[in-house]
């Protein structure tokens, strides 16, 4: 738990993918952003800076 909470917003968007990748699927951007601690504008950015990192 307390892992959660020093990680930042990104470090629990990967950590929630790499441990729970069907829930990226199944559950809607505002939920997920909740439980990152964001807004769903704050995830779209977060998601959309991963997906860079990947392609370059």
């Amino acid at each position: 738990m307390a892992a959660h909470l020093l990680a930042t917003p990104e470090q629990r968007y990967l950590r929630l993918l790499e441990k729970r990748p069907d829930l990226l699927q199944r559950v809607q951007q505002y939920h997920l952003a909740s439980y990152i601690g964001v807004t769903p504008e704050s995830l779209s950015r977060i998601r959309k800076r991963i997906s860079r990192r990947e392609a370059g």
